[in-house]
């Protein structure tokens, strides 16, 4: 019987990066027509209120996810050829917290919504569709340590057909529902392409651990509480504390005068933003679970290799496109609807900082890799504290623009912070091996 080479690292890049260029294609062109849509049937307000209801569902659904999603990726990617009782145990785990969670955020928003409209966003006639989106909250919990195994196990194709599916889905969904029920539809629309979203993803793990032969353990579970402490506690930390902030941000600008409107324009600038993050989300998406993979493998010129050209890649690709994004502005805000040609200069703010974005996302690699997850709550403490600081400052009297700048700002800060911590690992990990040698 012949045995079949290992690929090398840049074919398994390459191969990964061939469906998920479908993949992104589909999410990202499916998410922005689900955008236009979205605001050519419901207007300017009752947009920016389906943008409100959106961001606070995402904050509560990223809160309640507890980082497993990134936590399923790292660890299968390092163990699916190595220790597959461990990984059936992370998988349990995993499963458990998502489970007890997710009823506990979306029974949460269900029973509280009127406290949040009322309160913090001021908009009372937000209430009912906070509470038809809850559902969202729950199938999407439960479904992000699913995303990320599979993200782990590096089935790109089958994640492709996947999403393939939910966003169609999603297209017909929503505009079904707003054409017959408005903003009370989108709202619903949410929950249901949420549920399937789950379904889907359930069915496709369970095959792809049948392949591994891996089976979800419920057994001696305490044995992978370190990685809870050490991993999934920060990632969750990290996502709660960026989740709220950009929560809070939206509430201020959402709290000013004509805010609903102000809250369209900003974001219909953040699905042109999609643009702009495209190749450099692909390429990431493919690298980061194979970092994790090489280092596990102890091949540090491969580990090098593949974080600069990353690093490379996604850079030059978002400047290229948020330069153009900037300069054929108008007519991308016009596929939106005429109400929202307002709007150049908050996407101008929006193109420079998805920039900065890809470099600190593509610098963060250093500190998801190696496990440096407690220096990434540091981090997003300062990211937030910048967002937020500067968004007070600037929303009352520049509105979207003014929450662009504050997102510009925080990003920098970030970059700044992934960059010294690069320099300084890498620093490290040469003393460490002179130490050895």
């Amino acid at each position: 019987m012949t045995e079949t080479k290992p690929k090398s690292i840049m074919q398994r890049l390459l191969q990964g990066i061939k469906w998920n260029f479908l993949d992104v294609v589909i999410v990202s062109g499916g998410n922005l027509a689900v955008s236009i849509l979205a605001a050519r049937l419901l207007g300017v307000d009752d947009f920016g209120a389906f943008s409100i209801v959106k961001s606070t569902v995402y904050m509560l659904a990223t809160v309640a996810g507890l980082g497993l999603g990134w936590t399923a990726t790292k660890y299968i990617a390092e163990l699916k050829t190595d220790d597959l009782g461990k990984m059936g145990r992370i998988l349990g785990l995993c499963q458990l917290m998502a489970g007890s969670v997710s009823f506990i955020f979306a029974g949460g928003l269900f029973f509280f919504a009127a406290e949040i409209a009322t309160g913090p966003l001021q908009a009372p006639k937000l209430i009912n569709p906070l509470q038809m989106a809850a559902v969202y909250i729950l199938f999407t919990t439960l479904n992000g340590y699913q995303i990320g195994a599979m993200m782990g196990f590096e089935a790109f194709r089958k994640l492709a057909f996947l999403n393939c599916a939910q966003t169609l889905f999603s297209l017909i969904c929503t505009g079904v529902f707003i054409w017959s029920w408005g903003l009370a539809g989108a709202a619903s629309a949410l929950g249901l392409t949420a549920f399937l979203n789950w379904f889907l993803y359930h069915k496709a793990l369970k095959k792809e651990m049948y392949n591994y032969g891996v089976k979800v353990s419920y057994v001696q579970l305490g044995r992978e509480m370190t990685i809870l402490m050490s991993f999934a506690f920060p990632a969750a930390i990290s996502g709660i504390i960026g989740s709220i902030a950009v929560w809070l941000g939206n509430a201020l600008l959402v709290r000013q005068e004509q805010g609903l409107a102000e809250m369209a324009l900003f974001a219909v600038a953040g699905n042109i933003r999609s643009l702009v993050l495209f190749f450099p989300s692909l390429v990431t998406r493919v690298a980061s679970p194979m970092l994790c993979s090489v280092a596990g493998e102890k091949t540090n010129s491969g580990y090098a290799k593949l974080f600069w050209l990353n690093i490379i890649v996604t850079i030059g690709a978002a400047v290229i496109v948020a330069l153009s994004a900037a300069l054929l502005a108008p007519w991308l805000l016009v596929a939106f609807g005429k109400g929202y040609l307002g709007g150049t200069g908050v996407l101008a703010v929006i193109a420079a900082m998805s920039v900065i974005e890809v470099a600190a996302n593509s610098f963060y690699q250093t500190l998801f890799v190696q496990g440096r997850l407690w220096w990434q709550v540091g981090v997003i403490v300062l990211w937030s504290v910048t967002l937020l600081g500067v968004t007070a400052v600037t929303v009352e009297s520049e509105g979207a623009i003014g929450l662009g700048y504050a997102y510009l700002a925080a990003h920098v800060v970030s970059l700044c912070c992934y960059v010294l911590a690069t320099l300084y690992l890498k620093a490290w990990q040469v003393r460490k091996e002179e130490a050895g040698s």
